[in-house]
C-alpha cells in the first residue's frame, strides 16, 4: 500500500525532477483523473502533492507512511 500511495502522491515525472533533469514547474501533479489514467488505484485518504509544495517526496513519504500504517496489537 506504501507504494502505491507514493505512486499516487507523487508527480507522474518526479524521477526525472528528482534525477534533476526537469524544472519544478514542468511536474505533472497527480489527480484523481490522471491517476485512473496512469491506471494506479488511490489508497484511502490518497494524499496528493501540489505546485504549492516544496518537496513532493518529504511530504509524500510522511503523509503515505502515516495512512498505510498498520495497527498491530501491543503486547
Amino acid at each position: 500500500k506504501l507504494k502505491d500511495c507514493m505512486i499516487g502522491c507523487l508527480p507522474h515525472n518526479w524521477d526525472e525532477y528528482d534525477q534533476g533533469s526537469l524544472d519544478k514547474s514542468e511536474l505533472k501533479y497527480s489527480t484523481v483523473e490522471s491517476l485512473d489514467e496512469y491506471g494506479v488505484t488511490p489508497i484511502d485518504n490518497q494524499p496528493y502533492c501540489t505546485s504549492q509544495m516544496n518537496d513532493c517526496g518529504e511530504y509524500c513519504e510522511k503523509r503515505c507512511e502515516s495512512e498505510t500504517e498498520v495497527d498491530l496489537p501491543h503486547r
